[in-house]
């Protein structure tokens, strides 16, 4: 667990253990239960504001992944390991109750530009989910989307 200066404590979604865990926990839902669905909210790394808009504290897990030979940029090995957390969840609960649906609630946009006149919150880049890939990929059912009112 790492703390961060707002007071949250967060698991490091790099480390294997924490897949482990929260797939582990998952699996006991799916198989234990008559449930049509697992939704995943966006809590994947946190908001900036939630460590002072400081960097996540992951160094502990990059540099284990530097010194094993890891060659992705920091912000794609995050984004690397959400993608394997949202591969692993799906292709689980698949195998298991292929009826069960999975879905995730992005935070924000995918990226801004993309189409041209989208603007706000960059997912990919401040939550490192890559919500496009694991729609283009099947390894969700669905979204369901947050709103924030004005």
């Amino acid at each position: 667990m790492l703390y961060l200066k707002e007071g949250y404590w967060w698991m490091d979604p790099a480390q294997q253990a924490v897949q482990d865990i929260t797939n582990d926990v998952v699996m006991d839902l799916v198989q234990r239960y008559d449930i049509d669905g697992v939704h995943m909210d966006d809590y994947f790394y946190p908001y900036p504001s939630y460590n002072g808009s400081a960097d996540f504290p992951d160094s502990v897990s990059w540099l284990a992944y530097q010194q094993n030979g890891g060659k992705l940029s920091r912000a794609d090995w995050r984004r690397d390991a959400v993608n394997q957390l949202v591969e692993r969840l799906y292709k689980n609960i698949k195998a298991s109750k292929p009826w069960i649906k999975f879905g995730v609630s992005p935070f924000g946009i995918w990226r801004p530009g993309y189409p041209e006149s989208v603007e706000g919150f960059d997912q990919y880049n401040q939550l490192y989910a890559d919500a496009r890939l694991w729609l283009n990929k099947g390894w969700v059912d669905y979204f369901s989307p947050h709103y924030i009112g004005r």
